[in-house]
């Protein structure tokens, strides 16, 4: 799978967003980009080699800016499989996982306008609520989080490590 700088700055967007990177993280990767690609760049990276200075708010409105959502599902794919990596591997709570998820998967779809519809199915921090009252067992709930983030867990990693040397 292949995303463009622009869709990994979506990627970029809403893993700063819930906490899985810094700004230090972007920062890092910005100015890693720049000196690597070895061309006279005037966009965003250049901007982005400040991202610590620029501060939290600054930095994701940035990123807003200058991303792009062409393969929206690959992006989702990406991000869940970041979530079911860092939560397999004891990283991130099944709350943080789900909401990770679910923040991603709703933002796009906002974002470009797609499953307008009203949804009534039940998203995974539903799920997780449910098992804390009782309703659903926790521990299906978590099995299931990792059955159905399995498959991208291994581009999640590969995401982390290739751009914040994170695993």
């Amino acid at each position: 799978m292949y995303l463009s700088e622009n869709e990994k700055l979506a990627v970029f967007r809403f893993c700063l967003t819930k906490g899985v990177i810094t700004t230090a993280h972007i920062e890092k990767w910005a100015i890693t980009t720049y000196l690597e690609t070895r061309v006279q760049r005037t966009n965003y990276i250049l901007e982005l080699c400040s991202a610590n200075a620029m501060g939290l708010n600054n930095t994701l409105s940035f990123l807003k800016q200058n991303q792009r959502l062409d393969h929206k599902e690959e992006i989702k794919e990406t991000i869940c499989g970041i979530a079911g990596y860092l939560f397999r591997n004891n990283k991130i709570s099944i709350e943080k996982a789900g909401e990770i998820i679910d923040f991603t998967t709703k933002e796009i779809d906002i974002e470009t306008m797609t499953n307008t519809d009203f949804d009534y199915s039940y998203s995974i921090d539903d799920y997780i609520y449910l098992a804390y009252e009782g309703v659903l067992n926790i521990d299906d709930v978590k099995n299931q989080l990792l059955t159905n983030t399995k498959p991208y867990e291994k581009i999640g990693k590969e995401f982390l490590k290739e751009h914040f040397d994170l695993d």
